[in-house]
């Protein structure tokens, strides 16, 4: 996956348009669209700015790989693991998420899950 796709993957995430994202990252539109096209390489101090910005590292930046499914016909044993798999292949967040936690402590990644939880009502499960 290249810059450019991860941007725009981040940014139809994020739920914003270009121009907006320009504006929040202090530049012009048209820089902003290069990056994402492909057409103009991204900066060190510039990969920092948008790293901070999206609550991502460099390296996810710069590394992001897409999750690949099991080839068709290759039968998973496990449901569960299937939908999770399913998920982290749809939702660029939940891959952010899954691979900030990789290195979480069990206590650390506890903490989280009882954070994520409370942002749930109580009727939803």
């Amino acid at each position: 996956m290249s810059i450019g796709e991860i941007l725009k993957e981040l940014r139809e995430t994020s739920g914003l348009n270009k121009k907006e994202i320009a504006e929040k990252l202090g530049m012009p539109y048209t820089t902003y669209n290069n990056y994402e096209t492909g057409t103009r390489d991204v900066g060190s101090d510039t990969l920092k700015r948008i790293a901070r910005f999206y609550g991502v590292t460099v390296d996810y930046l710069l590394e992001n790989q897409i999750l690949e499914l099991p080839p068709e016909g290759h039968v998973i044993d496990d449901p569960e693991l299937t939908e999770y798999l399913e998920e982290l292949h749809k939702r660029p967040e939940m891959k952010m998420l899954f691979k900030l936690s990789k290195k979480a402590t069990k206590e650390q990644v506890e903490q989280v899950v009882k954070m994520i939880e409370s942002f749930k009502g109580p009727s939803e499960d």
